[in-house]
């Protein structure tokens, strides 16, 4: 197949009249055409020019923008019909016309693949649909394979089409990136490993693309099962999340936790690196990865937040910050009560008015009962929450980690002060919402007991 690029500066320049009409057409949006193109051909882009957006690279033509997030100073392909009139001359297409019907192409090659596919539903509480991923299905088997060339097409326009990739729905992945998506959920070990190299040339700028992250989120849900990507994930996620200065790595780090599209793939960035940690036999490179993350991680909880100002740069800001709370949280999860976290989580706790402002924050609260669930410094917790019983029990937010607390088999030993003041409290005239936040505590206390009475009679028959 063949392609041709006209010169940026000057589209009708060429000796070839057929170019030089076409570049003329283009220009003017003058010609249209509704053929589809054939499954097979090249494209090729030009050089880019990328505005100050982080979230957003797409392709824009001459006249008009097909995405007005992003500009690139050229982009006219040209094709021949078909590989077996190789001699048949160029036909001029216009880029957005070529590049949606280039999409749809791929798309309708995958979709005989649909059996072997299923997306990866939302398990978590309170939530419905799906995650935006993709597996392999019961019905895969290793005798369904995409051709050859169609990965060539995909490994040479990955970034164009994880970025460019024509119709999507906000929070939605593009068409491009689904394609992107399915043909590496559908690949073998070579194939995924070329996408993710491709894909790496621009690693930071697709970390942060809307439809981007959800490719990135794929390739590290597959390095979770599948020991022979970690390396590459971990490679790709360091050149993403990392800045080139090692110097400014922390404020690069916090603010893809903060950042709406980037805020996924570094939660499971983070699970990553908690599971490869536990593992003898790691993978190559791997301390080093990790030994990065927690400098990043030291340079965040060195950094100037103070009590009563966020700085946007420190842990307490992060905690208190949607979606950065949730990069938190998987934290606590994943590396529990180790030395290293500890360095994070005792910034949470001390001194006593920042736990108390977190456990009633809106989404610190979140952070705090992760620590709860997870028995991180729980002593510290329970001291602050039977001291501050009176301004926690009915407060919108503080009201759920101090009902974890009370649940949590850590605070069988504690229970008794929180029924304490529960009484004290039952006595007061009670309406309204207190009244619902009332009756939430005691059945809780009435459950935790009960599960307490449980635990205590079966470490007796032991």
């Amino acid at each position: 197949m063949s392609c041709f690029l006209l010169d940026e500066m000057d589209p009708c320049d060429g000796d070839d009249d057929g170019l030089s009409q076409a570049a003329s057409e283009f220009t003017s949006f003058s010609y249209h055409s509704e053929t589809p193109l054939p499954y097979g051909t090249s494209v090729t882009a030009g050089h880019y020019r990328y505005n100050d957006h982080d979230s957003c690279c797409s392709y824009s033509n001459y006249g008009t923008n097909m995405y007005s997030s992003a500009t690139q100073d050229y982009l006219l392909l040209l094709t021949t019909p078909a590989a077996t009139t190789p001699t048949a001359s160029y036909q001029p297409v216009p880029s957005a016309m070529m590049w949606s019907s280039y999409v749809e192409q791929l798309r309708e090659v995958l979709s005989g693949f649909r059996t072997a596919l299923e997306q990866v539903m939302d398990e978590r509480s309170k939530r419905q649909g799906d995650m935006g991923l993709w597996r392999r299905s019961p019905n895969f088997s290793d005798e369904l394979k995409l051709p050859t060339d169609f990965y060539k097409h995909i490994c040479d326009n990955a970034c164009g089409l994880v970025q460019g990739g024509c119709e999507y729905d906000r929070g939605l992945a593009s068409h491009g990136a689904v394609i992107v998506q399915q043909s590496f959920v559908l690949g073998n070990a070579t194939q995924k490993i070329m996408i993710i190299q491709e894909l790496k040339q621009m690693a930071k700028r697709i970390l942060y693309h809307e439809s981007g992250g959800f490719v990135v989120s794929q390739i590290l849900t597959e390095a979770l099962t599948d020991k022979g990507m970690v390396t590459d994930a971990l490679q790709f996620m360091a050149k993403a999340a990392h800045d080139a200065d090692q110097c400014k790595d922390q404020k690069e780090l916090i603010k893809s936790m903060r950042h709406g599209a980037a805020n996924h793939s570094v939660r499971i960035w983070i699970e990553l690196l908690g599971v490869q940690e536990k593992y003898e036999d790691r993978v190559a490179d791997f301390d080093m990865h990790i030994d990065r993350w927690w400098t990043d991680i030291d340079g965040i909880v060195a950094a100037p937040d103070k009590h009563g100002f966020a700085t946007h740069t420190g842990i307490i800001s992060l905690a208190q910050n949607n979606p950065g709370y949730r990069c938190l949280i998987q934290m606590i999860r994943s590396f529990g009560n180790t030395t290293r976290l500890t360095r994070v989580t005792e910034q949470l706790v001390r001194p006593e008015g920042i736990l108390l402002d977190l456990i009633k924050d809106q989404w610190g609260n979140f952070v705090i009962t992760a620590m709860i669930e997870e028995n991180i410094e729980m002593l510290t917790i329970i001291e602050c929450m039977l001291k501050y019983f009176k301004h926690i029990r009915d407060h919108k937010y503080g009201n759920y980690p101090l009902q974890a607390c009370i649940g949590s088999p850590h605070c069988d030993a504690h229970r008794m002060s929180f029924e304490n003041l529960f009484t004290e409290w039952s006595k007061e005239d009670i309406a309204g919402k207190d009244k619902v936040f009332h009756e939430k505590i005691s059945e809780k206390l009435r459950t935790s007991n009960t599960m307490a009475k449980k635990r205590a009679f079966e470490e007796r028959q032991y």
